[in-house]
């Protein structure tokens, strides 16, 4: 029943996501107007969970499909390994790791796949028997993928070779900056500035669900449950504020580029976007 819950707050934001990304001024597909949108053909008709940009082109990831774009407006289908065509999984999470120039795509079952050019994706092997992966970042020289049931941290320096720090997480989301690495999760905010040792640096009454780095305003962002915003100039000391998302909010991911931060999530119904 868990899994069922998580799936269908994923959905919520599935759909607006894509456009999130396409309205930043700095991306190729923006619009010249920070509140015009442009829906675009992506050429599927599954749902997309999450996209990631490493300066030449974005990859989308989705149930069962992963997508390519040089410009966020024509989207190519590109192939998954044989082993995870047409078998139900949900690819919930794909990153960009500028240190090892590869896409790091993460999904259910244990799912975890690199690409060197978002088109040619290679397995890899996690060492677990079983688990949910529920968020994954790159920050500076590591990879790191949080799982839940077990609860569980994979570190890796080269995306290959991974090893497993327990107890540790889950995050929903994480998000990173320089060399600080920043996990957000229940009602936590954590730091490490290696990956495998967390600092709680805040717990509180409402649910955490999403966390970004805001560089040009040089701040982070968190957001969650009943319209719950928090922000911090170094992640370590939070402060909550009102952003006036309402307290029938929830918001569930939230994106930065080089001149908005955005939150997405729903009040009363799905299509909350907040700048």
């Amino acid at each position: 029943m868990l899994k069922v819950f998580l799936i269908a707050l994923q959905i919520i934001v599935l759909l607006i996501f894509p456009c999130l990304f396409i309205a930043c001024d700095d991306d190729p597909a923006s619009s010249s107007d920070a509140n015009q949108w442009v829906q675009r053909k992506s050429g599927t008709t599954e749902h997309l969970c999450d996209v990631a940009w490493n300066g030449a082109k974005f990859v989308a990831t989705g149930w069962d499909i992963i997508l390519a774009s040089p410009d966020g407006v024509v989207w190519t289908k590109q192939n998954l390994p044989a082993e995870y065509q047409s078998n139900g999984y949900i690819l919930n999470n794909v990153v960009w790791s500028e240190s090892h120039q590869i896409f790091l795509v993460t999904g259910d079952y244990n799912i975890i796949m690199t690409s060197p050019d978002g088109f040619v994706w290679t397995m890899q092997e996690s060492g677990r028997e079983w688990g949910f992966i529920q968020s994954a970042a790159a920050c500076d020289t590591l990879l790191i993928i949080s799982f839940y049931n077990p609860i569980v941290l994979l570190v890796s320096r080269d995306g290959i070779n991974w090893t497993a720090y327990p107890d540790i997480g889950p995050f929903d989301k994480m998000a990173s900056s320089d060399s600080l690495l920043i996990g957000v999760g229940n009602s936590q905010i954590q730091s490490s500035g290696n990956g495998i040792d967390w600092t709680l640096r805040h717990s509180g009454d409402s649910l955490i669900h999403c966390i970004s780095r805001f560089e040009t305003a040089g701040k982070w962002v968190a957001a969650g449950h009943l319209g719950y915003f928090l922000k911090s100039s170094n992640g370590f000391d939070w402060t909550s504020f009102e952003a006036g998302a309402g307290d029938v909010s929830t918001l569930l991911d939230a994106y930065s580029s080089s001149t908005s931060c955005m939150v997405v999530g729903h009040a009363n119904g799905p299509g909350l976007i907040m700048n």
